[in-house]
This record gives structure tokens, sequence and C-alpha cells, in this order.
């Protein structure tokens, strides 16, 4: 019997390789060996026998996934797959050809500079072009390739060595899981088709567990359905109703009128027992003419209930704020000073403006300023303005209703400020947003309300704006690049976020956090040699702050686990990888010793062109602006 999951192995060892893995997880897959036409025939024999789902490996995965139509798991592989490869590598003298299936592998080429290798790589996309490019590869003189068991065969043949490139374990296993998930989806929409044929065959069941009221009549205005809401809703018992005409139930009802016109009514409020209802009535039209009519409707009070409900739910799938004021690292005393201010600030709903270079951390403040809040159990909705275009930002903020556009998602979208409402919205690269939709968000702001596109109705916010921006607004301002009333609306409670070489004494906390946190063994290690980088790196300007940080000791942890590097020459390499020079005194310690003093002497010496004195100081602009204020410099 064919087991539902099947892997086609591209070659004998893999096989065994596969076998010995599904038999440790007492797996029930079925492993066979088979290649690009042979595997493609195979499938189609073993799907007709049952099985579903199929795992195959690289290019082969991927001419499957084009011949066939059912689901193939690739068993992906990366580039620490190559790498063992690559070391046998080093020893040979020639070229060396990387051969895949369809698209280039990203990185090796680096890879071989960095190891000294002469890579070139080869691309085919059938047995054809297998052949041709092996024979393209022997012309260019290779002496070496590595790659899949289809051009391994021919360049073998040719009598060019040539190393099979093997999947980890961990990739098998996640092929499995995989496949065993999109398995468990599939046999879940089987049986969600059944269960909607049952329901279509039981739709009173349907009206008994809705949660609106339904009542429907036919031509002649008796009542036909009256489900067990509408009993809750209105006070009569389905059958005492059902079978009677309705203007004896209601003496005003609007169904008979929508009998007679046999145009549908939306959205209409009515008073029943005191109690405001929300209604829809339409037309049952059957060959042109109007058979009967359908109301459907719910308690104002319930659907407002509703609406906290959905977005809740919302909240619960993601938007959320994880990060708190505990969670920001350092001790320096701009950092300090920048977190007392924050949490001042969330005592309060007042709009906040944070600004800070690139990589500072912004919107690790936002969320901490949320989760300090009275509001830290609603949504938490971040949205950064420079990642959309002009028009995708507009919907995305404020939503749009249906068929306001091509494209538009059917019965329309909610937007942002209605999926945060009650809660926190962090605008983040507030100064990317272009004028016209700037007043836009100002209205917002002075009304707290917003209009769809497309639709003229308004709708009532309550949200909490938290925006925060890389650049100087009041520089923007000068240059009438941001409006000077959407100025003076978000910069009522303003938080300045330190760069890293204001605090250069927290870069080692923050690098040594890292380290423990994703490479704890690889530190460990050799803890007291890591320990001398992390101080080194103390004397950079790290202009790309915090996460320039993270990048650098990530590469660099990379890079000697990978054996591409030795640390012992690490002031080498960390210069070379930053691109810059570490400070060594100079104007970084004439600011932690006068200040004042050495800022006037900057401006001065540089005519008093702010962003020349910054780039003398190692400041940003926006920092030699703050201090300047706050030293009473040329105001």
């Amino acid at each position: 019997m064919t087991r539902d999951i099947c892997v086609i192995s591209t070659h004998q060892s893999l096989t065994d390789k596969i076998q010995r893995i599904i038999d440790e997880m007492r797996e029930d897959i079925d492993v066979y060996t088979a290649t690009l036409g042979q595997a493609v025939y195979l499938c189609q024999r073993l799907a007709e026998k049952g099985a579903k789902v199929f795992i195959s490996r690289g290019g082969n995965a991927r001419y499957l996934q084009k011949k066939l139509s059912y689901t193939v798991v690739n068993i992906t592989h990366n580039l620490s797959d190559y790498l063992e490869a690559l070391e046998r590598a080093k020893n040979v003298r020639g070229r060396v050809g990387v051969f895949s299936y369809e698209n280039k592998l990203d990185d090796i080429d680096t890879v071989g500079k960095l190891m000294c290798i002469d890579i070139k790589q080869y691309i085919f996309r059938d047995l054809i072009e297998a052949k041709s490019v092996v024979l393209e590869a022997i012309t260019d003189g290779i002496v070496l390739g590595i790659g899949g068991i289809v051009t391994g065969r021919i360049a073998e043949e040719a009598g060019i060595e040539y190393i099979v490139i093997d999947s980890s374990r961990t990739s098998i296993v996640n092929a499995i899981a995989s496949a065993k998930q999109l398995l468990q989806v599939q046999q879940e929409e089987n049986k969600r088709a059944e269960n909607y044929k049952i329901q279509m065959e039981n739709y009173q069941a349907i009206l008994s567990f809705s949660y609106s009221g339904i009542i429907a009549i036919d031509d002649n205005c008796i009542v036909t359905a009256f489900n067990p809401i509408a009993e809750k809703i209105i006070g009569i018992a389905a059958e005492n109703a059902i079978g009677n005409k309705i203007h004896k139930l209601f003496a005003g009802s609007q169904l008979m009128n929508v009998l007679k016109t046999g145009k549908p009514e939306h959205n209409q409020i009515m008073k029943v027992n005191g109690r405001n209802i929300y209604t829809n009535r339409i037309p049952i039209c059957i060959g042109g003419k109007v058979k009967g009519v359908v109301a459907t409707f719910e308690e104002v009070t319930k659907i407002q209930e509703d609406e906290q409900e959905i977005r809740r739910k919302l909240h619960s799938k993601g938007l959320t704020a994880k990060y708190h004021f505990s969670d920001i690292l350092g001790s320096s005393g701009a950092l300090r000073q920048a977190i007392s201010i924050a949490k001042s600030y969330a005592k309060t709903s007042s709009t906040v403006l944070i600004q800070g270079e690139s990589g500072t951390g912004k919107e690790l403040f936002a969320q901490s300023i949320h989760n300090s809040s009275h509001r830290r159990h609603r949504p938490f909705v971040a949205i950064n303005c420079a990642a959309l275009p002009k028009d995708l930002l507009e919907s995305e903020l404020f939503g749009y209703e249906d068929g306001t556009f091509t494209g538009a998602r059917k019965g329309g979208k909610m937007g942002l400020f209605e999926v945060a409402h009650g809660g926190t919205i962090f605008l983040d690269e507030i100064a990317e947003i272009p004028l016209s939709l700037q007043a836009q968000l100002l209205r917002v702001l002075q009304e707290r309300e917003i209009r769809r596109l497309g639709s003229d109705k308004i709708i009532p916010v309550d949200v909490r704006i938290i925006a925060a921006t890389n650049k100087n607004l009041e520089v923007e301002l000068e240059n009438k690049r941001f409006r000077e009333d959407l100025f003076y609306r978000i910069n009522v409670l303003k938080l300045d976020i330190p760069s890293l070489r204001e605090r250069r004494e927290d870069i080692g906390e923050i690098g040594l956090y890292f380290l423990n946190k994703s490479y704890s063994d690889t530190y460990l290690y050799n803890k007291a040699l890591w320990d001398k980088v992390l101080e080194h790196l103390s004397m950079y300007p790290w202009h790309g702050n915090i996460r320039e940080l993270e990048n650098i000791l990530e590469r660099l942890v990379i890079m000697t686990e990978r054996r591409i590097i030795d640390l012992g020459n690490y002031e080498g390499l960390i210069g070379s990888m930053i691109g810059g020079k570490p400070l060594t005194g100079g104007n970084d310690n004439c600011l932690q010793n006068d200040e004042k003093g050495c800022i006037y002497k900057a401006l001065m010496q540089n005519g008093w062109n702010r962003t020349a004195a910054a780039k003398e100081l190692c400041i940003s602009r926006s920092t030699l602006w703050r201090k300047m204020k706050r030293y009473g410099i040329g105001t």
C-alpha cells in the first residue's frame, strides 16, 4: 500500500540516509530513487495509488514542481551545505565548477574569493542543458565539480572529479515536517468541503446558530423563517410567528414595502421593544419576480461588542508590543535619562515624538511606552511610513470601501487607525509621509476621526499616536518638506534617543547580551578573546548604532564558526568590516571633558556649518542641534 507521503531521492546514498532518519522518527513514509523525467513518471504512478505529498531535493524538486500538479516539498540546502566541499576545493589547483538547477547560489562567489578558490557557477534547466553546461565547464578548464547528482554523473563520465552535495539531517527533518503539515492541510480542506455539503443540506441548522436575527416572508407576507436570535430580540416564539402575516406581528414592518418595490434596504436603524436594532432587508427574486423578503438584524450594542471582540482577536494575532523598559540595555546616564522621560510620558495619552538616528531603538521605546500605559491591553499597531508608496500608505492608514479601486479587497478593508482603536499606533519615519497625506493625518490628530477611501462615513477613533523619525523635523520645516501645523501637533511630548556614540559605555553590555543570547557556545569557548573584541568595539563611532553593532558581531561569529577568518587579528578585521577607524581621543575626549567649549570651537572653525561641525565631533546633526539648545549656543 502506497503511503500518503513519498520521498523521491536523487541518489542511493541519499536514499539510505533519508531511510535511516525516517526509521529513527518512526514515520510512515516511503523512499524511492529517481531523477527528472523518471521521477515525474514515478510520482504519477504513486499518486494513482494514493500518494498525496512528495518530497525531493534541489533541482529535482523544482523540476517535479513544474511538471506535476501535486504538492512537492523541497529539501532545501544553503551555503553551509557547501562548506565541507569548499574546504576540499581549497586544495585543488585550478577552476572549480558549481552546478545548480535554474538559479545561482547566493554568496558562494564571495565565499570562494575569501577562501581563494576560483569558482564559476553553471546553471541548467533540464537534462540536455545539464550535459551542455558540463561540456562548457570542461572547455573552461574546471578540475573539480560541485553540485547535484545529475551533473555529477555527466561530469564523472567525462573524467572530471566531482563532489555531490549532500543534504543535512536538519534539512531532511524540516522537509518531512513541512510535508506532514501540508498533508494535514489537504485533509482539513477535504473535511471542510464535506462539512459544507452537509451544511447546505441542513440550512435550518445555519439559521438556528446564526448570530443575527433572521426573518423571512413569502410573497403573501406570511412569515416562513424565524430563528432563535429573532425570538430573543423581538420577544415572540417562532411557533407563534411562522405561518402568520407579518403585519399582525409588527404593525410598522417595512418588509411589505420591500416586497412591493423589490429594492433592498441596507443599514437601517429601527426601534424594537425600546432597543436600537440595525437591520438589512433583501428581496428574494426568482425569474425576475419578487417572491419574498429576508431581513437580518442585530442589536446595536451587540455590534459594538463584536467590534471590540474583532479588534481583540486582531490584537492577539500579532498587533502587540512585546518590549518593555526592562528590555532596553545600557546603564549610561544618557540612556537612563531617556528612559526616565519615556516612563513619565507613558502615564499620559498625549502624542509622543521620538527622534533619534537609525538603529537607536526608537520602536523599542515606543513599545515600552505602550506597555507601561493604561492602553497596554489594547492593540499596538506599527507602520513604517517610508516603506510604502503614497497611495498604498493612505489605504493602509485609513482603509477603503469595497470597489474603491482596482484590486481592492472585496468587502473593503479596515485601516490601521481603526485596528488600533483603544490602543497605540506607531508611525515610524513620519518625516517621509507626503505633504498631501500629512493634511489627512493632521485631521485625525485634531478631530480623532477617520474616513475610509471611497466612503462618506466618519468613523471616530480613540488612539494614542507615537511618531518617530531619524530626521531633524525643524530642518524639514525650513525646507518646506513637513507641515508646520502637523509638527506642532505631534511635537507635544518630545523624546530624544541618544546614539550609541553618546553612550559608548553601553556597547560592551549590548554586545555581551547579543552573544549570550544567540551564540553563547561560541562566546564561552573563547570568552577572554571575545571580551577583548567587545572592549575594542567601544572605540568605534557606530553610525549605524545598535543595528550595526549586532550585524558586525553576527558576521564575526559566523565567519569564525565557519573558519573563514581567525579572530587573532580582530582589530584589523573589525576595522575592515566597519569601514572606519577607531576613535583615539581627540574630539571624543574633548566632548567628554568640555562639551560646551568643544561644540563652540567646532562651530567656529567650520563657519557655523552644523553639518561640518557634527562630522568633526563624530555626532549626528540632530544630536548637535540638541546639545546647542541645551547649552544655549547660537540661540
